[in-house]
């Protein structure tokens, strides 16, 4: 497929080099995709590491300039043709456009609010966004410009979405290119000192096969696949789910969740505003704990550890509530919806006499969601590719690795402001009730 040459030439500048959107500049330049120019990869990771202020543009970006460079590999190897090339470079510019401000601490709010069976994800904004009838300079909708760009619209919604095979190109949380690009990007913009695997070398040997990534199995790519996926965990349980970067989140989380039950604001419109307009909303608030929480959010006024709940295998401390695995899931299950946590600390509020703004309950990442995902393995033999097994299967000492650092890292915690301390740890046994009630 040639595509449209008639577009100005334009190179943009990421944190690391140049990116050649050329192709692609209706979509680029796009008030849809300009919107990311406002919305911050990290949320909340600057408050605790300050280089990590870099916005979801530059991250989608970088994203396409990875898709790029595998696409090219896949296409000599006739895993993808040319149509399914073209559409996953726009989708995997457009892979994060709905995203709300602050991204998934917000998300986990608005999404309940919206739908409590159903919450409404990034993923399915995206679809949505990528539907509607905003127009750019030149009174184009997102879709006009998708087409203009030669590519097939209803398959990178899909793709956007997470629905089509082609997805796993992008979102494969291991060889994707998303997932590469942040933990390469993220690590570069916060200045965490890692070991990287040379992202280019490996993407040469990938294979995408009806929906399913996976490497040539050779021992040098084996190896910085592993390095990958360990590189991807370290900035999930050191970066991502820092301790104080999900307190400053949790922070957020309950001032907006107060705020719309309150003035009654509808979740999308707050989904759509810029972070800016959020805190400044938020700050200006007619209710008083609002208010408090958001000061405390721009002060770094911090809260400390009190009682947490832990896989008992790793509950060494003395403040630990030792749990199972099977109790560690269902906390999971039930508090990613972020409105219970507000209900968990207004329990413990009302038994301990601890004021409201006092408590921060937080929950670690999902022990799942922190394990990449298994890798194909691929022989070619007499010219045809071979699938032979899975990363995983093939060495589980690595696998268990991965598995038991996911399970040492979870936790729900309970923080209080210092002082509160001793009373959180004076009703240990009623707060373990409370929370295995609610579960």
């Amino acid at each position: 497929m040639k595509l449209n040459l008639r577009f100005p030439s334009r190179e943009i500048y990421t944190c690391l080099r140049k990116v050649d959107v050329s192709d692609y500049l209706p979509i680029v330049e796009h008030p849809i995709m300009l919107s990311l120019e406002e919305k911050s990869q990290l949320s909340f990771v600057y408050k605790v590491f300050p280089g990590g202020k870099h916005s979801r543009y530059e991250h989608s970006l970088f994203v396409y300039h990875f898709t790029d460079e595998v696409n090219k590999h896949l296409y000599e190897k006739g895993c993808i043709d040319e149509e399914q090339m073209n559409d996953t470079k726009i989708a995997s510019l457009l892979h994060d456009v709905g995203h709300g401000p602050f991204s998934h601490y917000v998300e986990r709010i608005l999404g309940f609010f919206i739908n409590p069976k159903e919450p409404l994800t990034h993923e399915k904004m995206g679809m949505e966004l990528l539907k509607s009838k905003e127009v750019d300079r030149e009174g184009r909708t997102i879709r006009e410009c998708i087409e203009e760009c030669g590519g097939n619209f209803e398959r990178i919604v899909k793709i956007v979405g997470k629905e089509a095979k082609e997805a796993s190109i992008i979102s494969h949380h291991t060889l994707g290119t998303d997932k590469c690009a942040y933990t390469l990007v993220d690590a570069h913009h916060t200045g965490y000192l890692i070991d990287k695997p040379y992202f280019l070398d490996l993407f040469k040997h990938v294979i995408y096969f009806d929906g399913e990534m996976g490497i040539l199995a050779l021992r040098d790519i084996i190896s910085q696949t592993q390095r990958l996926q360990t590189l991807i965990q370290e900035m999930y349980t050191n970066v991502y789910y820092n301790e104080k970067v999900v307190r400053f989140g949790r922070l957020m989380e309950k001032a907006l969740e107060r705020e719309i039950r309150i003035e009654k604001l509808d979740p999308r419109e707050v989904w759509r505003m810029n972070e800016g307009a959020l805190i400044y909303r938020l700050e200006n608030s007619k209710d008083r704990d609002v208010r408090e929480l958001i000061k405390r959010y721009r002060r770094n006024e911090l809260y400390e550890t009190a009682l947490q709940f832990r896989i008992e295998s790793y509950a060494h401390e003395k403040n630990s509530i030792p749990i199972d695995k099977n109790f560690a899931r269902k906390l999971t299950k039930k508090f990613m919806n972020r409105i219970n946590l507000t209900s968990l600390e207004e329990r413990i509020s009302e038994v301990t006499k601890i004021p409201w703004v006092d408590i921060l309950v937080t929950l670690s990442a999902d022990p799942e969601r922190i394990v990449p995902e298994d890798v194909n393995l691929y022989s070619v033999e007499d010219n045809s590719v071979k699938k032979i097994g899975t990363l995983f299967n093939s060495y589980p000492l690595h696998h268990s690795s991965l598995l038991e650092k996911s399970e040492d890292f979870f936790a729900l915690r309970v923080a209080v402001t210092p002082k509160m301390r001793d009373k959180i740890l004076s009703k240990r046994e009623s707060i373990k009730e409370i929370v295995t009630e609610m579960v």
